[in-house]
């Protein structure tokens, strides 16, 4: 039974409405600022380090110098390694998060006092708890050290 009181548009005027709504939408999205997440910082992460690594292929000391915020979830600092081998290996890093973990890439690797120069970036992946960082290492030939543990110095 038919209600001769409702009205019901024809079909090609709600497309219409509906064509205007979503052009209507653009146009306000279009002038829309952009989002911008809130910067995120890692703390107490600026400052000096020691470290201990067991390798793949060796066993380390040295020190972490993180110096300076680069951006979201990015500081840049200095990576000095004394393999038990000998030597002396020292690279720039970049420091990155993604959730609780931290990933440290070392880059620019300049060695001294070895027979051997060459010498891959390090990779570390970690998990900072207050003043101690501890994870795991993985080499360019995807050779992962079981253990390295940084204590903050300062």
């Amino acid at each position: 039974m038919d209600n001769p009181q409702i009205c019901k548009p024809p079909l090609n005027a709600v497309l219409a409405a509906f064509a205007a709504l979503a052009m209507l939408l653009m146009s306000m999205a279009s002038h829309a600022a952009p989002v911008r997440l809130a910067q995120a910082t890692i703390p107490g992460l600026i400052g000096e380090w020691s470290l201990r690594w067991e390798g793949s292929q060796d066993n380390y000391t040295g020190t972490l110098t993180v110096v300076r915020r680069a951006g979201d979830n990015l500081y840049m600092g200095t990576l000095v390694l004394r393999p038990g081998k000998g030597g002396v290996v020292t690279q720039d890093v970049r420091v990155s998060s993604s959730g609780s973990e931290l990933r440290i890439e070392g880059s620019n690797p300049r060695v001294t006092g070895r027979s051997n120069s060459s010498w891959d970036p390090d990779r570390f992946f970690v998990v900072k708890e207050g003043t101690r960082m501890e994870g795991y290492s993985l080499d360019a030939a995807g050779r992962r050290g079981p253990r390295i543990v940084f204590t903050k110095l300062d």
